[in-house]
Parts: C-alpha cells; sequence; structure tokens
C-alpha cells in the first residue's frame, strides 16, 4: 500500500506550554485528523522520552493501517483480529497469496514489541473506554522465589 494512501500515520507535533516554552509529542492521525483515545494513551506513554512515543506509534500505525485494510475499525476490533495481524506479520498476506520473502525476517523481539503496543493500548483503553478486546487473567501467581524483578509476573495472558 502507498504511503501517501495510507490512512493512519505518525506525525510530528509541536506544542506551546502554558509558560511559553515548546514541546514536542507523536500523535497518530486519521485522515490528517488527530484520533482523541489512541492519541491520550500514546501521550502517557511518550511523556518521558519522546522516542518511546515515536516508537509505540509507529507500530501501532501499522496495526490500524492493517486494520483498515481488514475494514476494521480499532474499537471494534476482536482478539481474533489482533491474532490474524501477527499472522500477517510472520506470514504475509496468505489469501492474496502474497507471502513474506525468505530474506525478511522478523525477530522475536520486534514481533513481541508489536504485540505488547497493541496489547497495553487495548488494556488502557478497556480501563477507560470500551473495546471488544477479552483478556483473560490468570489465577495461578506464581513468583520467583530470590529476586522480586523476575519474580513479577504479568497477570494477564
Amino acid at each position: 500500500m502507498d504511503n501517501n494512501k495510507k490512512r493512519f500515520k505518525l506525525c510530528k507535533f509541536r506544542f506551546e506550554t502554558e509558560t511559553g516554552e515548546h514541546v514536542e509529542r507523536f500523535m497518530i492521525t486519521d485522515r490528517s485528523l488527530p484520533m482523541l483515545e489512541v492519541n491520550q494513551w500514546l501521550e502517557a506513554k511518550g511523556m518521558r522520552k519522546i522516542s518511546t512515543g515515536k516508537e509505540y506509534g509507529g507500530k501501532l500505525v501499522v496495526y490500524l493501517n492493517y486494520l483498515d485494510s481488514c475494514g476494521k475499525e480499532y474499537d471494534q476490533a476482536t482478539n481474533k483480529d489482533v491474532l490474524n495481524f501477527i499472522n500477517h506479520l510472520v506470514y504475509g498476506d496468505c489469501m492474496n497469496l502474497k507471502i513474506k520473502s525468505l530474506e525478511m525476517q522478523l525477530s522475536y523481539s520486534t514481533l513481541r514489541s508489536y504485540l505488547t503496543v497493541i496489547t497495553e493500548m487495548y488494556k488502557w483503553l478497556d480501563s477507560n473506554y470500551q473495546t471488544n478486546i477479552v483478556f483473560s487473567t490468570k489465577n495461578n501467581h506464581q513468583r520467583a522465589s530470590k529476586s522480586f524483578l523476575y519474580g513479577q509476573i504479568y497477570s494477564y495472558d
């Protein structure tokens, strides 16, 4: 898909604060208009470091444009849509027989970061708005006995 024809884009905005200083932030636009809910989450993630907002926003734009190509809106997406996106990242577009090139390898950490960004956005949306994503919680919390850092297990699958 041509980059100019994509519905969602990541843009850098410059805001003036009450003190007259300027702050730069990344925001996601939908047909050149900023998206309220998604950008609230992105702003929270990129407050400390602008590069975090850029990284998270870039991954989210890929996901949003994928959903748009499937005729879905992010707030109507389901767990199956997220799984289909992950499959699309790994295997390509199997429906149109456009399989990823063997030279294009997606690393586990990149795939994991896409999943983290999408999951964190939907968790935030679920607690602040409404989504169709279902989170399954773990009942058996196991913690490492010696390490605080490695003992922290998330309660979401």
